[in-house]
């Protein structure tokens, strides 16, 4: 502050009485503003937070805010750079004092009939096309007016710099008193006035130093954050990676788990083959139908057996003086036995008669159950044996299939190696030079195959390009074969992110790269490294002749 425009009545306060608050706030913001009272940091684009505190504002925010790494080797180093993807984005600045006002801006964005375009209170001021990075213009203005810069109507916002030339005269305080030279009192104010001003100049270049500090704090927050939003994004980007690798674990185990399921079948398979063979070897030819009968027999044979013995203990019990007459050698034995069976009522002969046909029955349903799970073992042994010669006949295919399979690839390795060596044989021929013709020309279709690939932008106009090649099959699309590399699978500049128009190879790095250099171009080398590495990786290469890195605006 000097003396001709401190306010009446400045003199009186001191570095105390301003104590770092409020008022030395307000001289500090006054003394980091230019002559027209306009932030003197307004080219300060090294972050959001630095771009607000200078007084620009935002009408949107996402990702694409604040100089996206998609863009930036598109850009000027040092300048602003941003777009809105969903809406027309505009930065907006209050104008302060009164003048002209100097702006460098441009637009990234390539696409036809997308502008980027200055407004002073919502009139249109001027507008720079497709790639025009640079577009400078002088607008009047007066305090109060609004300067906006915005999307018109999806172009990227370029601001290079801003600057002022401003109408301001300078005014001296009324309350100034002449003094007649030598008057000491006059003399002892100037030298108050001066340490006043000191003392002042002390406190506000205290409070530079201190807004520096937080000012440096803030933007190593910043980057902090950033760093740490980095290693929580490759953090989650290594446990998806790490997800991905125990499914595919999992998957080849449960692939073996089949296989040796498979095997194992196989396996029981030809154990019931065997078993089939050894039993059929044991009947000699003998069939289930004869084996049941003699079962049958068996069975029949032991029913007879019993009812023979049933009617012998009946006709004992009915003549018991027959077996006397024919055991009298046991007479006191049969004596006493005949004269129970003589004095046993009829009642008595009935329920042993009965008795024995009950048994007879039993022995008869017992019989007729075994014959039936004699049968069923039989049908069990029968799908069983069926079953396993089922399972011999797949796995006798399967095995046939495979064979058949080997035999193929064989012959196509054999072919593939017999057309190969009669390739090189003709290319060794048509290398043969006579002295009459100590050059030959070779036609193209004798000049050996090609592996072209390329490097697309997902935004701007490649794309679009390369697609038309790709209708008319020319230029890059006319090689024998041919990948398109980006990192990205859709339009990065356009509403709703449609798809690419072309397949493409996708690459996991970013391609953004810095301008530099005598004439300011893409120093794009690093890029073009990984490109290659990922050519050499994928290995497509070794099956041709010629390797050709094309751009996508040549054409052939």
């Amino acid at each position: 502050l000097t003396a001709n425009t401190r306010p009446s009545g400045a003199r009186q306060v001191s570095r105390e009485a301003v104590g770092g608050g409020a008022a030395l706030t307000a001289l500090y913001e006054n003394d980091m503003r230019d002559e027209c009272g306009n932030s003197i940091n307004l080219n300060d684009f090294s972050s959001k937070s630095s771009m607000r505190e200078a007084g620009w504002s935002f009408n949107w925010s996402d990702p694409f805010l604040f100089r996206p790494v998609n863009f930036e080797y598109l850009a000027p180093p040092g300048s602003y750079f941003g777009l809105c993807l969903h809406d027309h984005g505009s930065i907006s600045l209050k104008l302060e004092g009164e003048g002209i006002v100097e702006l460098d801006f441009g637009n990234l964005m390539v696409s036809e009939g997308q502008k980027v375009t200055a407004y002073l209170n919502g009139r249109e001021s001027a507008s720079a096309g497709p790639s025009e990075i640079s577009r400078t213009v002088e607008i009047p203005y007066k305090a109060g007016d609004t300067l906006s810069v915005a999307q018109n109507p999806s172009g990227i916002i370029v601001i290079n710099q801003i600057s002022f030339k401003c109408s301001t005269t300078t005014t001296t305080t009324t309350d100034e008193v002449a003094t007649e030279p030598g008057d000491g009192e006059g003399d002892e104010e100037d030298n108050e006035d001066e340490e006043e001003d000191k003392e002042m100049q002390d406190a506000v270049e205290d409070f530079k130093e201190e807004h520096k500090k937080l000012s440096e704090a803030a933007k190593r927050r910043e980057k902090k954050e950033q760093v740490v939003y980095a290693a929580k994004k490759l953090e989650n980007a290594e446990l998806l990676a790490l997800q991905k690798a125990k499914e595919a674990e999992a998957a080849k185990e449960a692939a073996e788990a089949k296989k040796a399921e498979a095997a194992k079948q196989a396996e029981e398979a030809k154990q019931a083959k065997e078993h089939h063979s050894n039993a059929s070897n044991a009947t000699s030819g003998t069939d289930t139908d004869q084996t049941v009968q003699d079962l049958l027999d068996v069975l029949k044979k032991r029913v007879e057996d019993q009812d023979k013995e049933a009617d012998e203990a009946s006709d004992e019990r009915k003549h018991p003086s027959k077996q006397l007459e024919e055991a009298p050698w046991n007479v006191n034995m049969h004596k006493k036995k005949s004269h129970d069976t003589h004095n046993a009522t009829p009642e008595h002969h009935e329920d042993t008669k009965k008795e024995g046909i009950t048994k007879i029955k039993q022995n008869e349903t017992e019989a007729a159950r075994a014959v039936e799970f004699a049968r069923r073992q039989i049908q069990i042994a029968d799908a069983e044996l069926q079953k396993a010669r089922e399972a011999e006949k797949e796995q006798e295919k399967k095995s046939d299939d495979a064979a058949k399979k080997l035999r193929e690839a064989m012959e196509a390795k054999e072919a593939a190696e017999k057309k190969k060596k009669e390739e090189e044989a003709k290319k060794a021929a048509i290398l043969v030079t006579t002295p009459t013709t100590p050059t030959t020309t070779l036609p193209v279709t004798q000049m050996g195959s090609l592996y072209c690939f390329t490097l697309m932008l997902p935004f701007g106009y490649e794309p679009d390009l390369l697609a038309e090649q790709h209708k008319h099959q020319v230029g890059f699309y006319h090689c024998d074969e041919f990948q398109v590399f980006s990192n990205s699978t859709t339009f990065l500049d356009r509403e709703g992110h449609p798809p690419l128009p072309v397949d493409i190879e996708l690459l996991d790095f970013s391609l953004a790269v810095e301008f530099g250099g005598k004439w300011h171009t893409a120093l794009n080398t690093p890029v073009f490294k990984q490109v290659w590495q990922k050519v050499y990786d994928l290995g497509r290469y070794l099956t041709h002749d010629w390797v050709v890195k094309a751009d996508i605006d040549t054409v052939w």
